[in-house]
């Protein structure tokens, strides 16, 4: 037997509490749907008591969620204590929680229609009111279309002051647009980091690319500049051992192996008091997915106010196979979408095609990133990264980190030469 439109849409609110309940990072995702727009009391009420817990800052959590409605005597209005134990029951794809989202308000827009359509009965119009019923149809109608888009779209004429405020507060501070990449020769082409700005940071293995966004996340600490580093190939353990490495010159393979003396050990140890208060913020779910990720960059936007997000690197959120070029186009449209949205600067870490290995000149081109999705096209900034050492033993450059930059969008391009200390992966402006 087929389902009824009614029972699909009563599925689709359970799902929607079901992988919230599951995975609260998906709160975050809902952003288009109101509560009044669940069918079910049952459901307005436990949505509700979700959005009070993320306007509160709070993760909502089933047992949370319980306490509180329990503590208020209103769990009764949501089912009663059975009920969220029985959304976690329930099997959903996380994959397909958007599409789920979609559904429901498409249902809550029909009912409103039908609602209208009831109204307009010749027994129940009047000729001597039929100008405010049309005026408060005509209202339904705009609430209804507002809904699907149109928020963001502003007369050229609105904050007129504030855009000539933010102009001229650059005035104090000429060049630097955005937060320091700790790199000031990279902070005046390229303005710093900007929101709503895409970075792509390319380069073949051993080119420097983990160590490139290691440093600038240290930088954005120093600067107070709260961060998210989405890191897809090392664990926590070792990506801390990075930093404390950059941070106090030690010898990274010493601090892995052992080899320290009582005065490094010291050191780290006051380092590591530093970093517990430090803005950064480390996701290392090596299995993460796109939906995953973009929850939890929302997420800490939220609760943490993050104004720059690392993923190191964007091949490995891509599923591999045939259909991968496609995938990473998806995921470079979605993070520079997310930049926009949030306000925020997002960093993409690429590998290159391996075709540089071919060439003579293995310096990274534009063309490197093709057949990796739209990275090149969705990037408001692409810098190539490589070392000259890596590749020839008795090279001139030995200790050179060239910041290629291939694409500036709103500036220049060219090659910025870095100092780059190889045992310890620090990055610094060349000195001359």
């Amino acid at each position: 037997m087929k389902k009824t439109k009614e029972v699909f849409v009563h599925d689709a609110e359970e799902a929607i509490l079901s992988i919230i309940l599951k995975n609260p990072e998906f709160a975050y995702k809902t952003k288009d749907i109101k509560p009044f727009m669940f069918s079910s009391t049952i459901h307005q009420g436990l949505y509700l008591e979700i959005e009070n817990f993320i306007d509160r800052q709070l993760v909502p959590e089933p047992s949370l969620l319980i306490n509180s409605l329990g503590a208020s005597n209103r769990l009764d209005t949501v089912g009663g204590e059975t009920f969220i134990p029985y959304l976690l029951s329930l099997e959903f794809l996380a994959e397909n929680f958007i599409e789920y989202v979609d559904l429901v308000i498409a249902a809550y827009k029909t009912r409103s229609v039908i609602s209208i359509g009831n109204r307009l009965t010749m027994d129940k119009l009047d000729s001597s009111t039929i100008d405010d019923e049309i005026y408060s149809i005509k209202k339904t109608l705009d609430e209804l279309t507002e809904t699907s888009g149109g928020g963001t779209t502003r007369h050229i004429g609105s904050n007129m002051s504030d855009t000539f405020n933010t102009i001229t507060a650059r005035l104090d501070n000429p060049g630097v647009r955005g937060g320091t990449w700790g790199l000031p020769s990279l902070d005046v082409v390229s303005g710093g980091k900007s929101p709503g700005d895409l970075w792509i940071f390319g380069g073949r293995p051993g080119s420097g690319k983990t160590a490139a966004i290691c440093n600038s996340v240290l930088a954005d600490a120093a600067a107070g500049t709260p961060s998210l580093l989405i890191e897809k190939e090392m664990n926590f353990q070792t990506l801390i051992e990075r930093l404390l490495s950059i941070s106090l010159g030690i010898q990274l393979t010493n601090i892995r192996q052992g080899y320290l003396k009582q005065d490094d050990v010291d050191r780290i140890f006051e380092q590591l008091k530093i970093f517990k208060e430090y803005p950064i913020y480390i996701d290392s779910n090596f299995s993460s997915s796109a939906s995953y990720l973009e929850s939890t960059i929302r997420k800490y936007h939220k609760t943490k106010g993050i104004e720059v997000v690392y993923i190191d690197y964007i091949q490995l959120v891509a599923d591999r196979g045939d259909n991968q070029t496609q995938e990473l186009g998806k995921l470079s449209r979605m993070f520079k979408l997310l930049a926009n949205d949030l306000n925020i600067t997002n960093v993409l870490v690429s590998q290159l095609n391996r075709s540089v290995e071919l060439r003579d000149d293995k310096r990274p081109v534009m063309s490197d990133l093709r057949q990796s999705g739209n990275l090149e096209e969705d990037a408001d900034f692409v810098v190539g990264l490589y070392r000259d050492d890596y590749y020839n033993r008795e090279s001139s450059q030995k200790g050179t980190m060239e910041y290629i930059i291939l694409k500036n969008r709103n500036g220049p391009v060219g090659t910025l030469p870095m100092r780059f200390t190889a045992i310890t992966n620090k990055i610094e402006e060349m000195t001359r």
